[in-house]
Formats: C-alpha cells, sequence, structure tokens
C-alpha cells in the first residue's frame, strides 16, 4: 500500500517475498529481498522491552536508507511506482504551475 500511495517501497518491502525464498531453500534471494527478514518472527517477544523494539525499528530503517541507496529505483523489491497517487498529484501540480509561469 505503501508504494501504491507514495511511489517509493516501505522499509518493510520483500519481507514476503524473504519468506517465500526462505521456504524454497534460497537463502541468498530471502537475504537479497530483505536482510531484516529473520527479525520478523522475533519482535514479539521484543514488543514488551520498549527500547528494544525501538531499536529494532531503527535498524529496519537504517536498512531501509541503505536499500534506497543502493538499489533504488530499478532492482526488485525496490522499486519506482510512477503511478502512485502522491507521485501523480505532485505532477499534475508541477504541471499546472508550469502552466501558469
Amino acid at each position: 500500500m505503501f508504494i501504491n500511495i507514495f511511489g517509493i517501497p516501505c522499509p518493510t518491502c520483500g519481507i514476503t517475498r524473504a519468506f517465500i525464498s526462505l521456504v524454497n531453500f534460497n537463502f541468498k534471494e530471502a537475504f537479497r529481498f530483505h536482510p531484516l527478514f529473520w527479525i520478523v518472527p522475533l519482535i514479539p517477544f521484543v514488543w514488551k522491552v520498549k527500547y528494544k523494539f525501538y531499536g529494532v525499528f531503527i535498524l529496519f530503517i537504517l536498512f531501509w536508507i541503505i536499500r534506497m541507496y543502493l538499489y533504488f529505483p530499478n532492482i526488485e523489491p525496490m522499486i519506482f511506482n510512477k503511478n502512485a497517487i502522491f507521485i501523480r498529484l505532485l505532477t499534475l501540480i508541477i504541471q499546472r504551475l508550469n502552466n501558469n509561469i
């Protein structure tokens, strides 16, 4: 949903594909789709310890930034959605501003 609204992948994009690759014993692909997929099953245990949960959140954001730098916009799952709602609205606004100038 995030990518359909904003046009960029969310910090958790690729986790489902990572688990599918893991089930198929394709560990290299699993880590390529999302290197932190293995942390997701641990989140319920970390949920009660507030500061560790924030650490997991920060870790996901840091990995998201690194993945955006390395893979965006052409390598799955870090693709750019040019048909996203926000991108279309932004394009419309820019076109109207250019027409008024």
